[in-house]
């Protein structure tokens, strides 16, 4: 992420620079006098000014990327799409111009980029997401290593998922699928599970084995150490099938789930119209099993206690 902000780079830089002028000073004073420029002098001075500038870059790498993960958490783990689409705005800015111009050396952007476009997509800008979906497939086609481009088509999977349905997310996959083989190491481990586990959801709608969706689907939204908006998102998807099989206590306690969790996605004020359709259905029904129970009961069933009681009527006299 550090390719995209220009501001950090040139700190860098300065901050190098200024480190390795100081330690000339230093020595300089140390031996009473300027030290007079030398080979070895100068192949120590650029050694220390890369040493110094190789270490202000990981330093400051990894804030950008916590910076960058508390940015995404606001969406995968707050389940606010909004808090994403503000913050994140100026980075996608950057990114979707890096892959204009040159998409080829944009590919790790397209990580970022997804997750913005999706909270895009669950705000309504639905064209943005498209053109942001255009670009990352632009930048896949022009990857000359086969790891950079099966990187873009894992992070364009989910989007095309959401934008275009099942099948075009297959067609995202069998590309990726065909780059397996030409890649190695733990990121291409990676990248191989996720391509299989998709790949056999995606084969799991397309043959409505909905038994095996439906394990895979409670089996995240129980997990604690999946995303919350990714349990969301499946707790949501499970009430869908429990709802057309008419197990609605399951449905209802998966739709629970949505409402109690998804803070301001979308999905929420939809589980939430549901809910409340199953609550009236729900007192609807006892409402009528208790007249039914009262119409059927013999004459005499339902008297007044007060016959009954035990406390003595009033004396009239009194």
């Amino acid at each position: 992420m550090l390719q995209y902000y220009t501001k950090h780079k040139i700190i860098c830089l300065v901050f190098s620079f200024l480190a390795t002028f100081v330690f000339y000073i230093a020595t300089c004073i140390s031996v009473g006098g300027v030290v007079p420029p030398t080979l070895i002098g100068m192949v120590t001075t650029t050694v220390l000014f890369l040493s110094f500038l190789f270490m202000t870059s990981r330093i400051f790498g990894r804030r950008i990327d916590t910076m960058v993960m508390q940015m995404l958490d606001t969406y995968n783990r707050d389940c606010d799409p909004q808090r994403l689409y503000d913050q994140g705005a100026q980075l996608a800015g950057k990114i979707m111009k890096g892959m204009t111009r040159s998409p080829r050396e944009n590919s790790t952007g397209s990580w970022f980029l997804s997750f913005y476009a999706l909270a895009a997509a669950d705000l309504g800008r639905v064209q943005e997401a498209e053109d942001m979906a255009k670009a990352m497939v632009k930048t896949a086609g022009q990857q000359r290593k086969p790891f950079d481009q099966l990187t873009v088509l894992a992070n364009l999977e989910p989007l095309v998922l959401r934008l275009h349905g099942a099948a075009a997310a297959q067609a995202v996959l069998d590309q990726a699928e065909q780059l397996l083989s030409q890649v190695s190491g733990p990121g291409a481990e990676v990248y191989g599970t996720f391509v299989k586990g998709e790949g056999s959801t995606l084969a799991n709608m397309r043959n409505g084995n909905t038994q095996a969706l439906l394990d895979l689907f409670e089996r995240v939204r129980r997990s604690d150490d999946q995303l919350m908006r990714m349990r969301v998102m499946y707790a949501d998807a499970a009430a869908s099938i429990y709802q057309a099989q008419g197990d609605q206590v399951s449905e209802r306690a998966c739709r629970q789930f949505v409402v109690s969790n998804g803070n301001k996605l979308p999905l929420v004020p939809l589980n939430a119209a549901r809910l409340e359709e199953l609550v009236r259905s729900y007192d609807a029904e006892q409402q009528s099993a208790g007249t039914a129970a009262f119409a059927a009961a013999p004459t005499g069933t339902f008297q007044d206690s007060s016959a009954d009681s035990t406390v003595p009527p009033a004396d009239p006299q009194a």
